[in-house]
């Protein structure tokens, strides 16, 4: 991995855990690691397909917005949200 994208992965942890410090619930913490994990395999050529990150990306966006807004509905075109926000 050159330097630049050491640097770039780094980066990526790092604010991951900012996330985690300041995320208010499990869920959020657990899908901003699972996400960051998947980027950095993208980062080191560890995923071939880009499709794969988009469950992630899902979940991910979906734990922020009940984190930050618990007990709203949204959109379901928002973030690709499941069937229990619709």
């Amino acid at each position: 991995m050159d330097d630049m994208l050491g640097q770039l992965v780094d980066d990526l942890w790092l604010a991951q855990a900012e996330i985690d410090l300041a995320a208010r619930t499990e869920p959020l913490r657990g899908t901003a690691y699972r996400y960051a994990a998947r980027l950095a395999e993208a980062a080191r050529g560890e995923v071939a397909d880009a499709s794969a990150l988009r469950g992630p990306q899902v979940q991910f966006m979906d734990a922020a917005y009940d984190d930050l807004w618990p007990g709203q509905r949204r959109a379901a075109q928002l973030f690709g949200t499941t069937d229990r926000d619709t």
